[in-house]
């Protein structure tokens, strides 16, 4: 009877939210007559280019638990939790947030795409490391466990100048001791494993501990072995079958109350048997030779050491960091190497009405193959913006970037590159139900290194041009408690035209790299999000159109719908989870793009017998829909199809 009661409840829940979607309306007919965007500007998008938000405006965030640690973001994550998703792609973990997809099945061809723009437009940032690099244009530049993540922050946009994506960004950031420790706990253990029908199984273990009074550290390891999945038509994907492993090591001082340092080393490793151009389906790389299986290895290595001082009034983070990006085929010696040498440090002071937000980062880079010539990229900027509270209703936040950089093309020529930008945001508290936004922020981004894989073969312009350009915004948010019989209500819309001259794709580096002319992404999205008792849901809509100036091409997304409804039984230790999301067709140039439905279902249960145990199961892609990503790439007509139906269980013990 009990399961039976929140069933009707989230009925009607949905069956509210279906009613209150005309009143979400209103947002899409509101009009300013002002060039500027509507933006958040929160104060987690301060830490993006570093390590963690300080702070953030509470109806701007929604929140998620994992591992009994709270998670912000500023992208409108539904109340879920990450561990229910067991995502081991990252698709499985962004793909349902508006304005956001992941392309690529295959597990060394993870492309985070936002807006139409991918990785390579995008500000993309680990515990403060930068992961922007140009491996190989048939792989992805992302590699990153889900497993061990406490937060990931997605800007939808550029609408900060700390931030120097075209497109916006995402911040991840990993866990750490000390939010895993129980209150009074010293160490503390977790246990995990996985299974997947489609096709795959792993394990990890996490340990962490207080050493000591100001000492604390985290040991994280996982294995996971993947066979060849089956597509929704019940087709192999073969070739997919390998091993991924992901260790990591943090170390924490509480030098004292005000400063503290962090040391991190993280090792992921992917291997397996796999075509060389991973981001074309199996369909069309079994009937091409060019494309012929061979060993591969694909390893990122990652080294920092921060520093945070947390004053009276001041917040600083800095972080020092090395990483490295390693593709290697078979046994010839000489991988494809991407490696990042840099230092970033961004700090907040609150003065009266005033908080100000300033920053610094440089960042030097070389890619190429190890045994060859590697092209070298250096660069720097110095930013501020000064959050200014003109009434208790009215914030105005100006800001300034000084851009620097240089390239050096081995075998060709250099060059350097320097320009300012701005940015100027706006939020407008009408009353304790409305908000209105506005932000307008320039945009520069400098040619970027040719692909590590194929550096010396990669022809430049000679007049090549930085990228410019402008992201503009407006929007409005709703957010009432005990609205229309809910305990919750809210709805937000943004309206948004982004602008990109000298544009450069970076994904067909052989091809050269030359600008080719001015892109133009215009679109919305909106969102509704419902809660009654114990019971939550989330509808976004997200629409976007395109125009270039020279055959530009791109990973442009169709409208797409997710609908997301969670429920919890306390009596039981048990949460529900359904996850709708939909993608209209799309015609691309000469291409269309079908359309497709994808329903996730899940349950996670605590056993009140067992302290600590974490039981989930659930089923991905529930009606076995052969589709493929609008942002995966289609290879003459083939197009790179996602796994079909998969069933999943995973179990976790915490002590």
């Amino acid at each position: 009877m009990e399961l039976k009661l929140y069933c009707e409840k989230a009925y009607v829940l949905m069956m509210r939210i279906l009613i209150n979607i005309n009143f979400s309306m209103l947002g899409y007919a509101f009009k300013m007559d002002t060039k500027l965007s509507l933006s958040r500007t929160p104060l987690a998008i301060l830490v993006a280019a570093t390590l963690a938000p300080v702070s953030v405006s509470a109806e701007e965030l929604d929140t998620l638990q994992v591992w009994s640690t709270q998670v912000t973001t500023g992208s409108s994550l539904l109340q879920d939790d990450i561990e229910t998703k067991q995502a081991t792609h990252l698709s499985g973990l962004l793909r349902d947030q508006a304005g956001v997809d992941v392309g690529g099945t295959h597990t060394t061809h993870q492309v985070l795409n936002i807006r139409g723009l991918d990785d390579s437009d995008l500000d993309i940032t680990t515990d403060g490391v930068t992961q922007n690099n140009n491996i190989f244009h048939h792989v992805g530049n992302l590699l990153i466990a889900p497993d061990i993540l406490k937060s990931v922050d997605i800007q939808v946009g550029t609408n900060s100048v700390l931030t120097g994506g075209l497109g916006g960004g995402a911040a991840f950031e990993t866990k750490d001791a000390q939010e895993l420790l129980a209150p009074g706990q010293t160490s503390g253990a977790r246990l995990h494993s996985s299974y997947n029908s489609n096709d795959s199984a792993g394990a990890s273990i996490t340990a962490y501990s207080q050493l000591t009074e100001q000492v604390d550290g985290l040991v994280y390891f996982s294995h996971t072995d993947k066979n060849n999945p089956e597509d929704g038509n019940g087709l192999e994907l073969d070739n997919n079958a390998g091993t991924i492993q992901n260790g990591m090591v943090k170390m924490g001082w509480d030098v004292n109350d005000r400063h503290r340092l962090e040391a991190k080393y993280d090792k992921y490793q992917d291997e397996g048997y796999y075509y060389l151009r991973t981001n074309f389906g199996s369909a069309f790389n079994s009937g091409f030779e060019r494309s012929a299986p061979d060993d591969t290895k694909y390893t990122r290595e990652t080294m920092l050491v921060a520093h945070e001082y947390d004053g009276v009034d001041t917040f600083v983070k800095t972080t020092v960091y090395n990483t490295e990006l390693a593709h290697e085929r078979g046994d010839d010696g000489n991988p494809a190497i991407s490696e990042h040498n840099g230092i970033k440090s961004l700090a907040q002071t609150t003065l009266n009405n005033h908080e100000v937000r300033y920053g610094f980062e440089f960042d030097a880079l070389e890619a190429g193959r190890q045994d060859a010539g590697k092209d070298e990229v250096t660069k720097y900027a110095v930013y501020v913006e000064d959050e200014i509270a003109l009434s208790s209703q009215l914030y105005l936040t100006p800001g300034i970037r000084f851009n620097s950089h240089e390239i050096d093309y081995t075998g060709l020529f250099g060059k350097k590159f320097t320009e300012v930008t701005y940015g100027l945001a706006g939020k407008y508290l009408v009353n304790d139900q409305w908000t209105l936004k506005a932000s307008s922020t320039t945009l520069f981004e400098g040619p970027a290194a040719r692909e590590a894989f194929n550096a010396e073969a990669g022809e430049v312009s000679a007049d090549i041009k930085p990228e410019t350009g402008i992201n503009s915004e407006v929007g409005v948010s709703f957010q009432q408690a005990n609205f229309a019989g809910l305990d919750d209500f809210g709805f937000s819309t943004t309206v948004f035209r982004t602008e990109i001259d000298d544009y450069i794709n970076d994904r067909v580096t052989m091809r050269g790299v030359s600008n080719n002319g001015t892109l133009t992404i215009e679109g919305f999205e909106s969102k509704l999000t419902a809660r009654l008792g114990d019971t939550s849901a989330r509808l976004t809509y997200a629409h976007s159109d395109s125009t270039d100036g020279s055959n530009i091409g791109g990973k442009y997304v169709g409208d797409s719908i997710t609908f997301g409804v969670s429920t919890a039984i306390p009596t039981a230790n048990l949460s529900l989870n359904w996850t709708s999301m939909v993608t209209l067709d799309l015609d691309e140039g000469d291409e269309h793009k079908e359309g497709y439905k994808v329903h996730n279902v899940s349950a996670t249960w605590h056993p009140e017998q067992v302290a600590g145990l974490t039981v989930t199961a659930g089923i991905d892609n529930l009606l076995d829909e052969a589709y493929a990503s609008h942002s995966s790439d289609v290879a003459r007509g083939q197009a790179d199809l996602e796994p079909g139906r998969n069933i999943k269980v995973s179990a976790s013990y915490v002590f």
